[in-house]
């Protein structure tokens, strides 16, 4: 039997046929076309890209569809409309970049991937470089929201940025005043512009329900929560009378002990709500202890030996600034007034005389009347993630002391959690 040796080219090529048919069968989706007389045909579509120019469909035959051809179509849950858009084709990659601020635009007609929403909608399209192109539709047709990164000559050929896009969003979603403040956070990426979106959504939504209800669409927003957390304390004592040399001169030690509470926000719909008063009481204790010495003669030292344990009913009234960016993350600061109720006190000095051993001259109350109200100055930093707080706080006040001849000041900082039912 003789064998017939095939040229090793006309091999390779019935193998490339091969596979492209393959690949071009394994290609083809099930979904459908929306013609431009609106009928719906249901079939199988292939396309190359995440967003093409034109598609193939095959029912009975496969029929080729550039964009213009066709008002829509869908594979899967994913929507593309036949658009006439604008491309930004400015140099784009870092170190490319032109000098000139404005957008350099050349029109094409593509299928354009929605990307979420309905009557206002975000849609994208990727060119040849996989540069990303998002879009807005009005009653004009097709708007290309601008972005583009330049070098500005004046500026000693420094990378800028023109953002013009967030002015068209501030115009496209005036709808939801409540989400304006989010924009220019925003930045030209796809996850960033569908948090937006969302953000949208949900506004929008939430007004519907409220009206459906009969409520109004701006009303004070309360928020109740519970905190806990460790609270530092250190007591500073002064005096320029000798009776109180002992406290006044002693090294105390710094206080560390739990805290914890519960608060009411009142966010006022001024501002969007981001102001609110922040009301909040809480239990605290600091204890502190230190010793100090006195000189006589070379043989004779005093030592005074210093506790004080104090427990405060603890308020805070604050006024609150929040700063909610995506994903309902953000930031807030605060500052306002703290008061202090004493719920329970204790303290003494012991006056002890050290010659050879020592002798304990006299015990008594380091305060005689501890001080029944605390006044004071608070100020905190939070992170809001969700429904979660994490604060650092600085808290000045007024000590326990009543007496005059005694002065005494109180620095607290504060670590705390706090989570808002």
């Amino acid at each position: 039997m003789k064998i017939h040796k095939l040229p090793l080219g006309l091999i390779l090529a019935s193998l490339l046929m091969f596979c492209c048919s393959i690949a071009s069968a394994q290609n083809f989706r099930s979904g459908t076309i929306t013609t431009l007389e609106g009928e719906i045909l249901a079939g199988e579509i292939a396309f190359s890209g995440q967003t093409p120019t034109k598609i193939s469909f095959r029912k009975n035959g496969v029929v080729n569809y550039e964009a213009g051809e066709l008002q829509a179509f869908q594979v899967g849950s994913k929507l593309y409309e036949s658009a006439r858009i604008q491309l930004e084709i400015s140099p784009w990659e870092k170190g490319e970049f032109d000098d000139s601020k404005a957008p350099k635009l050349r029109e094409t007609s593509a299928f354009v991937l929605k990307l979420i929403g309905e009557e206002k909608a975000l849609y994208l399209y990727k060119d040849e470089e996989k540069k990303a192109h998002f879009y807005i539709k009005n009653a004009g047709g097709w708007e290309l929201l601008i972005y583009k990164e330049y070098r500005d000559p004046a500026d000693g050929g420094e990378t800028k940025e023109n953002k013009q896009f967030h002015k068209q969003l501030y115009l496209y979603l005036r709808e939801c005043p409540n989400i304006q403040f989010l924009i220019p956070e925003v930045l030209y990426e796809q996850n960033s512009l569908i948090y937006l979106f969302e953000d949208f959504q949900k506004c929008l939504e939430k007004e519907a329900d409220e009206d459906q209800t009969g409520r109004a669409t701006s009303v004070m927003r309360v928020e109740v929560g519970l905190l806990a957390g460790g609270m530092m304390a250190i007591l500073d004592l002064a005096s320029d009378n000798r009776d109180y040399y002992g406290p006044a001169n002693a090294e105390l030690s710094t206080s560390i002990r739990p805290f914890g509470g519960a608060f009411v926000d009142l966010a006022f719909p001024l501002g969007r709500q981001r102001i609110a008063f922040h009301n909040e009481v809480g239990l605290g204790n600091y204890r502190v202890s230190g010793e100090a010495r006195r000189d006589f003669t070379n043989d004779i030292q005093w030592l005074y030996e210093n506790y004080v344990s104090v427990t405060y009913l603890k308020t805070a009234h604050t006024a609150k600034y929040i700063f909610e960016g995506k994903r309902k993350a953000g930031f807030y600061v605060h500052t306002g007034l703290s008061l202090g109720f004493l719920v329970a006190d204790s303290t003494y000095t012991n006056f002890i005389r050290l010659i050879n051993e020592p002798q304990l001259v006299e015990e008594g109350p380091m305060i005689a009347e501890p001080q029944k109200l605390e006044l004071g100055f608070v100020g905190g930093l939070g992170l809001r993630i969700k429904q979660w707080d994490l604060e650092a706080r600085y808290e000045y006040s007024s000590g326990p002391t009543l007496n005059s001849a005694l002065q005494s000041t109180v620095h607290r900082a504060y670590v705390l959690l706090g989570y808002r039912f």
